[in-house]
């Protein structure tokens, strides 16, 4: 490496450094909106059975939980809304629909995670039009089975 630098000017060598970092950046907030279209592809509509309910009530109710992480991601890409972000990533872990952060090795600095600027930077079109498809996908079921649920109960009424 100390070869490589003795070829540049020191502003050079500071700008191939810079470029590197910036490809880097790129790539990991590629590879996010890859792992968050994943994630977000396996979020499934969630049912709770409801105890003591009298028809026309549903005896299951459906669970909302995940519809609206993805409705925060959704709204805080859009917002530009780096604490609101955080929070959501951080639920998408907690469901284990995303994997948690890497520990660092003892001695060696943890993973820089992609901040929302970066992603907003290089890849806003595909990550918005990826939340805003998951959200509607998984609203869209949600209703539908809510739907069905109701539609059951009054039928188990009548």
């Amino acid at each position: 490496a100390a070869h490589a630098d003795a070829e540049f000017t020191p502003s050079e060598s500071n700008l191939a450094g810079r470029r590197a970092a910036l490809r880097a950046e790129m790539e990991g907030a590629t590879e996010l909106v890859g792992a968050l279209a994943e994630a977000l592809a396996t979020i499934e509509v969630k049912l709770d059975d409801v105890e003591d309910a009298e028809p026309p009530e549903p005896s299951q109710i459906v669970v909302r939980t995940e519809e609206g992480v993805v409705r925060s991601l959704l709204l805080a890409a859009r917002g530009g809304n780096r604490r609101g972000w955080a929070a959501a990533l951080q639920a998408l872990r907690d469901n284990e629909l995303l994997p948690a952060k890497e520990e660092p090795e003892e001695g060696e600095e943890a993973p820089q995670e992609v901040q929302l600027d970066s992603l907003l930077s290089f890849c806003k079109q595909q990550l918005l039009s990826l939340l805003q498809t998951e959200y509607e996908r998984v609203r869209g079921a949600n209703q539908e089975e809510e739907e069905r649920l109701r539609a059951e109960a009054e039928e188990a009424a009548a």
